[in-house]
This record gives structure tokens, sequence and C-alpha cells, in this order.
């Protein structure tokens, strides 16, 4: 029926780029002091990847149309979110730096 729908690989997906973001993200804090500390963005992370695991262990074969605008919806509102941090990240490090 809908077979233009990508199937729930998609989400595989997202849980791999969800470990490799906290990856490069814990990597970026320890070796150049820049990004939020994990421990900012690990909460968020893990619920994340909680949420997405379980959407995928009940996921039909193929995702709906209402489930990939949701799915790209809360990647979007990540985004913003790991960019609101970012400046303030900056910001403690350059306090840091000019004491």
């Amino acid at each position: 029926m809908n077979e233009w729908l990508p199937g729930a690989w998609v989400l595989d997906v997202v849980l791999a780029g969800l470990v490799v973001e906290g990856l490069v993200l814990g990597w970026l804090h320890r070796h150049w002091r820049i990004g939020p500390a994990p421990a900012d963005v690990a909460a968020g992370l893990a619920a994340g990847f909680a949420l997405m695991l379980a959407l995928r262990l009940n996921v039909p074969e193929r995702l709906d149309g209402p489930t990939l605008i949701l799915l790209a919806g809360s990647g979007v509102l990540h985004l913003f979110d790991l960019a609101r941090r970012w400046p303030r990240a900056l910001r403690v490090r350059q306090e840091a730096l000019a004491e």
C-alpha cells in the first residue's frame, strides 16, 4: 500500500546518530573544551534514545506519514536545544580562560 514510505531502518539510523552525537560531544568537550558538558546533554540524549528505542521495538514494517513528521520535528527541536546550549558553554569557557 504505502510502498514509498521508509521502513523502520530510519529509526536505526536515528539511534546510531544519537550514539555518535554523544560520543562526538564528549570528545569535543574533553579535548577542545568546546560545546556543552556531557552532563548537560546526557539526560536529554538518553531520554531521546529510550523513546526512539521504544518506538523501534513497537513500530510496524513501515513508518507512516505522521510518525515521520513528528520524528523530523523532534530532530529539529533537538538541534535548537543543542544550539541554545552551545553559546552558554562557550561563555563559560571564555570566562574560565579570562580568570
